[in-house]
């Protein structure tokens, strides 16, 4: 989970693109943020976000929030993850990602149709993602 953000979270659609984060190398431990910039999109030249780490338990577990957006972000008020990691075999992991994500009431039709359609699908890229850096050569994690 200690990756290089930019190379997971690569864009989707209307998703932007993380472009990088700041204080990375103290994110990793619970109740530590960071601040993520997103990549320039044809609705927001600049768009920012905190990241923070809930919980951890080296892998295995891994819960963290994103929040304070510097921008409107659609009505999304914060994200939730989990992330549950085992090892099945030597050459074999399991992984289950769960997002919540929260939102103005006013808007839940819109929200829910995002979150159904779009959010789900962009998840799926993160974890493609996410399978082709952990089974390429180029190391995607941080020491």
């Amino acid at each position: 989970m200690l990756s290089d953000l930019a190379k997971v979270h690569t864009g989707f659609g209307i998703i932007p693109a993380v472009a990088n984060g700041h204080n990375e190398f103290v994110w990793g431990q619970p109740g530590n943020t960071k601040l993520v910039d997103m990549a320039p999109t044809w609705f927001s030249k600049k768009l920012t976000a905190r990241d923070t780490i809930v919980a951890r338990e080296e892998n295995h577990y891994w819960k963290w929030v994103v929040s304070e957006f510097s921008k409107f972000g659609m009505g999304f008020q914060r994200f939730e993850a989990e992330w549950w990691v085992w090892e099945r075999s030597p050459r074999s992991i399991e992984v289950v990602y769960r997002y919540t994500n929260y939102a103005h009431s006013a808007f839940y039709p819109f929200h829910w149709m995002i979150t159904k359609t779009i959010w789900r699908a962009y998840m799926r890229h993160v974890l493609q993602n996410v399978k082709r850096l952990a089974e390429g050569d180029e190391p995607f994690f941080f020491n």
